[in-house]
C-alpha cells in the first residue's frame, strides 16, 4: 500500500509533466466556447493540435460546413484568445465524446 501524497505535490508532478502542446490544448478546450461561439462549441470540439494543425470534431457535416465557412474567425481567434499558432484546422465528423 502506498502512502497518501500532499494533493500540492500531485499536482506540480502532473503540471511539469505537461507539454507545450498539452497546455495549450488545456486552454483551448477551456476556452472553445469563446473561440467559435456558443452554438459551434455545442457541436465541436477540438481533439488534438499536431504540430501546426488543429484537429477540430464536430458531430453532424452540417456543423463540418459551418466550422469550414468560419475558419479564417476561427483561426484569428485560436491566435488571439489562446496564444496558439495553428497554420491549418483540419475538421472531422463523427461523435463527440
Amino acid at each position: 500500500m502506498t502512502e497518501p501524497q500532499q494533493l500540492g505535490a500531485s499536482l506540480a508532478r502532473l503540471v511539469g509533466g505537461l507539454t507545450s502542446s498539452s497546455a495549450k490544448m488545456i486552454d483551448l478546450l477551456a476556452r472553445w466556447e469563446e473561440v467559435v461561439g456558443e452554438s459551434l462549441a455545442a457541436h465541436s470540439r477540438p481533439v488534438r493540435i499536431d504540430g501546426a494543425v488543429l484537429i477540430v470534431e464536430v458531430d453532424d457535416p452540417r456543423w463540418a460546413t459551418q466550422m469550414k465557412f468560419s475558419r479564417s474567425a476561427i483561426h484569428d481567434a485560436v491566435a488571439t484568445i489562446c496564444n496558439v499558432v495553428v497554420d491549418r484546422i483540419e475538421v472531422k465528423v463523427g461523435r463527440l465524446r
